[in-house]
């Protein structure tokens, strides 16, 4: 049942500027204690639902794979890296229209790697990771600007007008004697800082996990980063250019492998065997932090339990993946963007799975109204569905 499907890159744990190794600090680092044995809960044990969007299907508005959303406005932004093109509908779930520069002109990108929406200047700006260049556009798609960059995987604007990249293992250069993963730049999208060198051994490798399985989150004004296969996350403080280790997970007895940057070619080869035999936790993905609770998934065995934390109480709960109490079935969350405070869980509902659920509970009001909403269509586009957590 794994669903190895890898996109870019590990981490290790070292960390490293190329100007002052004293940049990443792991003061205050908050430990996530995970029992990999612990009993699953059910998901409406600690979520409930709330509403739900479908987006419209036709000719023009087809998804293929959704790899980022974010809601701006009064509408919403789904990049499809498949199709190479982001989607665009209004908050109802009507399609408004697509922005597709795909091509290889200066003005054009060859792919889409993620997409950024800055409010202060109205524009849009989307990372072409495979050749490492940035577009900026208006908000539906007119070409203003490009800036050459390093092949990254995502990116985003720090509250300072900075910009932070994520690069990946699958864009790394072996022209260099340290590669690091993450990268600072100015307004102007040039190189400030570099953090956290890539395990050579690791450089071009591709790894993935699903969808919509962003290394970059923002919750509350701060800005998270969790590298591919880390067991770390990260926050990046732009008042004093450090990078801080926000948070460890910690499975089982702490005796879970890390590939650093100097594990040798035969030990991160026996590491990535065991994952993808299930005997070890497989990366961590989706870091979600709404209050004082933490969502994120892995895969271990034959499974990708959702573990909530509560920052709060210490508490660790393990969650499977099953129909909530609207006879809906709970698929993991995702991370999203949003230009109004995060305070819902969103999971994508796919035809497939939303089959599943007119079969199996098709008197629940909640299906009816989804039905509904998507007028019959055989294969409709993914829904939306918002709920909120119970008080913990």
């Amino acid at each position: 049942m794994r669903n190895f499907s890898i996109i870019m890159v590990f981490m290790f744990l070292l960390s490293c500027s190329h100007k002052d190794t004293k940049n990443i600090t792991d003061s205050g680092t908050k430990e996530i204690k995970v029992n990999l044995y612990a009993e699953k809960k059910k998901s409406f044990d600690f979520f409930t639902f709330n509403s739900f969007i479908a987006l419209e299907t036709n000719d023009e508005s087809l998804i293929q794979e959704i790899k980022k959303i974010a809601f701006n406005n009064d509408k919403i932004y789904i990049l499809d890296a498949k199709q190479k093109c982001i989607f665009v509908f209004d908050r109802t779930g009507k399609y408004l229209f697509k922005i597709d520069r795909h091509g290889e002109s200066s003005v054009e990108y060859l792919s889409s790697s993620d997409f950024f929406i800055d409010n202060r200047d109205s524009m849009l700006y989307i990372l072409d990771g495979t050749s490492g260049k940035i577009l900026q556009t208006d908000l539906t798609g007119n070409f203003i600007n490009r800036f050459d960059v390093e092949k990254g995987y995502s990116f985003t604007k720090l509250p300072n007008n900075q910009w932070l990249m994520f690069m990946g293992n699958a864009g790394a250069s072996r022209d260099n004697k340290i590669f690091n993963n993450i990268f600072i730049f100015d307004k102007n999208f040039k190189v400030l800082r570099e953090f956290l060198p890539i395990n050579n051994y690791m450089i071009g490798l591709k790894y993935t996990y699903g969808t919509v399985n962003s290394s970059i989150s923002v919750y509350d004004g701060k800005t998270f980063v969790l590298p591919f296969l880390s067991n770390f996350i990260y926050t990046y403080d732009g008042a004093n250019e450090i990078l801080h280790t926000e948070y460890e997970i910690v499975f089982g007895n702490n005796s879970y492998p890390q590939i650093e940057e100097k594990t040798n070619d035969a030990e991160v080869k026996s590491i990535l065997k065991r994952m993808q035999a299930g005997d070890i936790p497989s990366r961590v993905s989706n870091f979600i932090k709404i209050n004082h609770i933490i969502l994120f998934k892995y895969s271990y065995e034959d499974g990708i339990p959702l573990c909530l934390y509560n920052e709060n109480t210490l508490k660790t709960e393990l969650i499977n993946s099953d129909f909530d109490d609207t006879g809906l079935l709970f698929t993991a969350p995702v991370v999203y963007f949003s230009d109004k405070k995060i305070d819902k869980v969103l999971c994508i509902l796919d035809s497939y799975h939303f089959g599943i659920c007119k079969s199996k509970n098709k008197d629940s009001p909640v299906i009816k109204e989804m039905d509904d909403a998507i007028g019959g269509i055989e294969d409709p586009n993914p829904i939306l569905v918002f709920y909120d957590m119970k008080n913990m």
